[in-house]
């Protein structure tokens, strides 16, 4: 005689495997039921639970209600056109002066060229960014990117700014 712990433990195995057989069987069903059935998914789902199972499209059971939905949504819109050409970095080296705070460096994409990215480097543990952002900030196309340091330092700290131009 088998214990109804073990009963109810193969019943939550049986019922946790037809879940995962279902979620399986969706895919393939999705792709096979596509040219047949036009662009859409029919499933019954439990009115109780909302587990759901995969159709044909047969009816659903007394439990059940009817669940469709498409395999692809509308088009949408067409967006901007993409930059092209090659991309160009262009980078400004500087020396941070000594014991110094608010430093800014800013550089710029050559003419009829927009910033995509940006970024700064030093090998120093006196000398700090405060902030490295586009430029503008606001307002117009990003154009460049601007670099904010501070020092701690006795001495001038060599610092590089860089823009990726497009």
């Amino acid at each position: 005689m088998k214990s109804l712990a073990h009963h109810g433990l193969r019943r939550g195995l049986a019922a946790g495997g037809l879940a995962t057989a279902a979620l399986l069987a969706f895919g393939s069903l999705a792709q096979a039921e596509e040219p047949e059935h036009g662009n859409v998914i029919r499933a019954c789902a439990n009115k109780q639970t909302g587990d759901l199972r995969i159709t044909r499209g047969g009816p659903c059971g007394p439990f059940e209600h009817p669940v469709v939905w498409n395999v692809r949504g509308p088009r949408g819109p067409q967006g901007p056109a993409g930059l092209s050409g090659p991309g160009q970095s262009v980078e400004k080296a500087v020396d941070v002066p000594a014991e110094s705070s608010g430093t800014a460096v800013v550089v710029s994409c050559p003419e009829g060229m927009v910033a995509t990215g940006g970024g700064y480097a030093f090998g120093s543990t006196e000398l700090n960014a405060l902030f490295s952002r586009p430029d503008p900030a606001t307002g117009g196309p990003v154009t460049g990117w601007r670099a904010v340091f501070s020092s701690t330092a006795s001495l001038p700290i060599p610092a590089l700014v860089y823009v990726v131009c497009y």
